[in-house]
């Protein structure tokens, strides 16, 4: 129960800096070891440009642990707004594998689809 609980709360962080347009933030999330981590911080920033009012919410579906992370599978919903006001409001699911740290936990891969942009 207490690795669900750093789980959701991680997830609540990372939720939080993404309502925030909070690049800084959300890069923060990121294992230096994170593939593609600079191309990812790119289109991030350019999905933030071209939006108003982001949200992400993740539901974990399952959380499997071993010695090397925390295997995270969930659904996710987004919803922001285009700059011309039209919703969209895109879901799926992904599995996010989290590499742990003293300080927390860091996200090293997401695996199916992104759910950040």
């Amino acid at each position: 129960m207490v690795l669900q609980s750093i789980v959701e709360e991680a997830l609540g962080d990372i939720e939080a800096a993404y309502a925030a347009k909070d690049l800084e933030g959300l890069m923060s999330f990121l294992d230096k070891d994170f593939e593609a981590r600079s191309r990812f911080q790119s289109v991030l920033e350019s999905y933030f440009v071209s939006v108003n009012r982001p949200h992400l919410h993740f539901v974990i579906d399952m959380i499997i642990a071993d010695k090397n992370g925390v295997n995270v599978r969930l659904h996710w919903f987004r919803k922001s707004l285009t700059l011309l006001n039209v919703t969209i409001k895109p879901r799926g699911s992904s599995q996010l594998l989290f590499k742990r740290y003293p300080e927390g936990l860091k996200l090293k891969r997401i695996d199916k689809q992104n759910p950040f942009f």
